[in-house]
């Protein structure tokens, strides 16, 4: 699929319109696309540094930042045809990324250790993106995990694009469970120090920039940034 218009920033994507739940990284989420035109309204943000995306799915988000990064890491679980799909995206941009050091790399939030190649990405990496990466509990508090331990390594600059799904309740009422689990998350971590002289801060983005892709930006998408700093 080709996304966005036909300038500089113009990107092509093989992904699934549909997925299992164990392999919804095979398709495109509203959240990457919010995440990806952040980017692109504020290429400061990126531009000339090395960037970590979390669950990089098709790899939108990654390949964006790969249009203006000195160094991007896409990582995702090694599950059925996800990492394949995703190095797959990056050959196929790898056009408009030619000045960024563009790769993939496994990374599963239910583990405990990093291999040391892993730990050497985390530390030189400055800017972290996440986008829709939460819709199950578990999932969620191993992605906290995963994104404390990444804080420890100050200073970083995270910024997490994730839709508020909403669902009927058995009184009838609207309910988002998952999206409360995460903000939860985010309270805590909020003037944390997931280690000693390491502080952070948590804050909420406005979403009123610039729109470059083709997509439905609903209220429900919600963008956030954290600080960890020395």
């Amino acid at each position: 699929t080709g996304l966005g218009g036909p300038g500089p920033w113009a990107i092509t994507l093989e992904h699934c319109a549909s997925s299992t739940r164990d392999l919804v990284g095979l398709q495109l989420w509203r959240g990457a696309f919010l995440l990806a035109d952040f980017l692109l309204s504020q290429p400061s943000l990126v531009s000339g540094r090395k960037v970590l995306e979390l669950a990089a799915g098709t790899g939108l988000t990654a390949v964006t930042a790969g249009m203006m990064a000195d160094a991007v890491t896409a990582t995702d679980v090694d599950r059925g045809d996800i990492l394949a799909l995703l190095g797959r995206n990056g050959d196929r941009n790898k056009g408009s990324m030619a000045s960024c050091k563009w790769q993939v790399k496994e990374m599963d939030f239910f583990w405990d250790t990093w291999t040391e190649d892993m730990e050497t990405i985390v530390c030189d990496s400055q800017v972290v993106l996440a986008a829709d990466v939460v819709y199950d509990r578990d999932i969620t508090k191993n992605f906290f995990k995963t994104l404390r331990k990444i804080l420890t390594y100050a200073p970083k600059v995270v910024f997490i694009a994730i839709e508020k799904r909403q669902r009927t309740s058995c009184d009838g009422a609207l309910e988002a469970p998952n999206f409360e689990y995460f903000l939860e998350n985010l309270s805590l971590l909020h003037s944390s120090k997931p280690k000693e002289n390491v502080t952070v801060k948590v804050s909420e983005e406005d979403t009123k920039f610039s729109k470059y892709f083709n997509y439905t930006r609903v209220e429900e998408l919600t963008l956030w940034k954290i600080e960890s700093d020395l």
